[in-house]
């Protein structure tokens, strides 16, 4: 991840400039369009609060985001 802006859901939920985001929900996410998959998914609203799982200093670390439209 290259940034995090401030305030927003993901800031809130500890996601760090510099964690690699290897998973949302149930899905990996090794790029971009993995990502798309999640948020674009057409149950989307049921996987509030969504799940993340992210590689930050060598170690997994997971959690959850609440607030994505």
């Amino acid at each position: 991840m290259t940034d995090v802006a401030a305030g927003s859901a993901a800031s809130t939920a500890g996601i760090q400039k510099g964690d690699i985001l290897v998973g949302l929900h149930l899905w990996e996410t090794l790029n971009p369009d993995n990502v798309a998959f999640v948020l674009n998914h057409k149950d989307f609203a049921t996987f509030q609060p969504l799940r993340f799982y992210l590689a930050r200093d060598g170690k997994l670390r997971d959690g959850w985001i609440n607030g994505i439209p």
